[in-house]
């Protein structure tokens, strides 16, 4: 889909192709939009929550069902929250409750940044600033509970989930790519050089490829045991470079 003048942010298509998912084109600020791709018909679903009508970091839920999106209100002075909601406007969850004001001057007060879905759609991986020193770290949440405080696991910044939905990997504050094992709690470090580049993963493989930025040596991570194939090798070159927290 060609997107016009009036939208701010890229349609995000739903697992089966059915519907886009858009927001609105001031400053994030005119509701939250799908549209029905075989008919047209575009429809407003969510225009604020509450005092809160900057979205962000839209995403369909593995099933296609739902639509979450970070709500807030432009800055750190208002809470930013994870919600989700059906694709037809109901049923509109609020799934945390950070606190306006106060998270600038406490180390226990947060905002949210940042989230995922996980591959089956029950939990949600969300990147979270803490305080005043605007520590960020990853966080997991549960999608059927309201107003609950994230499970904090790491200090760092969310990439992405393992293919299976049993590990999450991040940048450490340490600029290097860890894995967390949500089954047996432990942490892996995946890189051990600083300064490497992210730049993406393969499809249906979970592999992370890597350029120093120094010497333009290009390093592929293998992280389950998979093969990776020339053609996939070629395929991730293509992809854009990110840096090593995944921007």
């Amino acid at each position: 889909m060609k997107r016009g003048e009036d939208y701010s942010e890229e349609d995000i298509r739903s697992p089966d192709g059915s519907l886009e998912a858009h927001l609105g084109a001031r400053a994030f600020a005119d509701g939250l939009f799908v549209k029905n791709v075989a008919s047209g018909e575009d429809k407003l679903i969510v225009k604020a929550v509450g005092s809160l009508d900057a979205f962000s970091s839209v995403t369909f839920s593995p099933d296609g069902q739902r639509l979450m999106f970070l709500a807030g209100g432009g800055t750190a002075y208002y809470p930013s929250n994870v919600m989700t909601v059906s694709t037809d406007g109901s049923d509109l969850n609020q799934l945390t409750d950070s606190t306006p004001e106060k998270w600038l001057n406490s180390d226990k007060e947060y905002a949210l940044r940042s989230a995922m879905y996980s591959p089956d759609g029950r939990q949600i991986l969300a990147e979270i600033v803490y305080g005043a020193l605007h520590t960020s770290a990853i966080a997991l949440l549960s999608t059927t509970d309201k107003k609950q405080t994230p499970d904090r696991l790491a200090d760092g910044e969310p990439l992405f989930w393992s293919r299976d939905g049993t590990a999450i990997y991040f940048t450490g504050q340490d600029g290097l790519i860890h894995q967390f094992n949500l089954v047996s709690k432990q942490r892996v470090l995946i890189t051990h050089d600083k300064g490497v580049y992210l730049l993406g993963r393969v499809p249906g493989v979970d592999a992370v490829f890597v350029r120093n930025p120094e010497t333009g040596v290009m390093t592929v991570i293998n992280l389950d045991g998979a093969e990776i194939d020339d053609h996939l090798k070629q395929f991730a070159m293509r992809i854009p470079l990110r840096d090593s927290k995944g921007r």
